[in-house]
């Protein structure tokens, strides 16, 4: 199981990447981590119907997250005190680490703003067209997609555009959505 946390916490999300990497059916592990022990859980895009197969998974707590990123792969760094090494590695994957962690952060924020009665990530079937935060009132049918980075001159409204356009109407086509992008400067 410690090696499914860290090919989740490495960016590898999809059952089927996981399964392909530990070159058999992971189901039943995977669905330990979920549901008997809740280190993990599962992401759907926003709106998407509860049978769908379109899924990524998340370890759920921030330190786990970050161990099995950084910590639990190099022990034998760790245990020959070569944290120098350690902290170099970390360094590298660090801002793909934090982007995560940053929009979680924005999403927990519209949540507990009162405005919003879902928020969510949103991406189709095929992982393009990420949308990195919806959040929706669903009863004023009004709400907001944000493209969010940590470096601001890498957010692009134009791109957002584009995503926001690739939503399915069926889903999405009651919804008046402003587009925002959010920094670290947001914060």
């Amino acid at each position: 199981m410690k090696f499914i946390l860290q090919l989740i916490a490495g960016g590898m999300t999809r059952r089927s990447d996981i399964d392909g990497a530990m070159q058999k059916d992971m189901g039943t592990f995977i669905q330990n981590l979920e549901n008997n022990y809740n280190i993990i859980s599962r992401l759907k895009p926003l709106l998407a119907k509860p049978n769908s197969k379109t899924s990524a998974y998340e370890i759920s707590d921030q330190f786990l997250r970050f161990w099995f990123r950084f910590v639990w792969p190099y022990q034998a760094l760790v245990e020959r005190q070569q944290l120098s090494l350690l902290r170099q590695n970390m360094g590298k994957g660090y801002e793909q680490f934090t982007g995560r962690t940053l929009e979680q952060f924005f999403q927990q924020q519209a949540m507990e703003s009162g405005q919003y009665t879902i928020v969510g990530n949103w991406w189709n079937r095929k992982g393009e067209n990420e949308i990195d935060m919806i959040a929706l009132n669903e009863f004023e049918h009004t709400g907001i997609a944000a493209e969010i980075k940590r470096n601001p001159k890498k957010l692009s409204l134009s791109e957002l555009e584009t995503k926001v356009a690739s939503l399915p109407a069926s889903d999405f086509g009651s919804y008046h959505l402003n587009l925002i992008t959010l920094s670290l400067e947001d914060i």
